[in-house]
């Protein structure tokens, strides 16, 4: 999901999803995890599942979700959403069933563990292979951050505000990532916001809350933190404003 230009928001499912990736034009993952790998490090190409929902008797056509092979849980997602499909459970499959005109209309449990499966009482699904060809080489950055409300995150803003920054600047656009897209990936997002765009800390979360539905869950440690960066920006801003004034003083008496 994009929150600012050129910048999403995901999780798993998303940095795993090859054809998400090249929809959405991802030139740059920031993946601030601990445990997840960089799927697509050094990879222009990638062969990746897809789920191919054939119409029954009574209905036309034929609609296409993606398997995430790269995903230890074998999640699947929607081709094309911005911020995925929450699992039920972290051992559970997900299946989307599709109204012919509206798109995603449902989310079903589904056992896709033979080639042909049943996804509703008139259609059947395959599971096919891709080639997924990227644009261009992703460039990969992870931080290891822990989603603990007693991990120092703050530490780690100036690194991934950074990296955000230069893909920024490169028109490249760029996803910020955790497991779940609810607490490390978003205090990121909200300190780059902050720092890079002047924004508020209450401007941005509203924002992102506005955007995700409400999806964010920061830990109250990382809160904190936040809280305390917003204030150490105000504090350098305004320094920096004090020292511009003195030298305009100093300018205007001498002319």
């Amino acid at each position: 999901m994009e929150i600012f230009e050129h910048v999403y928001l995901g999780n798993r499912h998303d940095a795993s999803n090859a054809s998400l990736l090249k929809l959405l034009r991802i030139g740059h993952v920031l993946n601030v995890t601990d445990d997840l790998k960089n799927y697509f490090h050094k990879m222009n190409e990638v062969e990746q599942k897809v789920v191919r929902r054939i119409a029954g008797d009574n209905e036309t056509g034929s609609e296409t979700i993606t398997l995430n092979s790269q995903e230890d849980d074998a999640s699947i997602v929607l081709e094309g959403l911005g911020l995925g499909v929450p699992s039920r459970h972290p051992q559970e499959e997900i299946g989307i069933e599709f109204d012919q005109e509206d798109g995603p209309s449902d989310v079903l449990p589904t056992n896709l563990t033979s080639p042909e499966k049943k996804m509703s009482d008139n259609s059947l699904s395959q599971i096919n292979t891709e080639l997924v060809k990227f644009d261009r080489i992703i460039e990969y950055k992870r931080i290891s951050i822990v989603d603990s409300m007693e991990h120092d995150i703050k530490r780690f803003f100036p690194e991934g505000i950074e990296f955000i920054s230069s893909a920024v600047a490169q028109n490249s656009n760029v996803i910020i990532h955790c497991r779940e897209g609810r607490s490390r990936s978003v205090s990121l997002l909200i300190a780059y916001a902050m720092n890079k765009l002047g924004w508020s800390l209450k401007q941005t979360f509203d924002h992102v809350q506005t955007l995700t539905n409400n999806h964010t869950r920061i830990n109250d440690g990382f809160k904190r933190q936040l809280m305390e960066y917003e204030i150490e920006l105000m504090m350098s801003r305004r320094a920096v404003a004090n020292v511009e004034g003195v030298a305009n003083i100093d300018e205007t008496e001498v002319l």
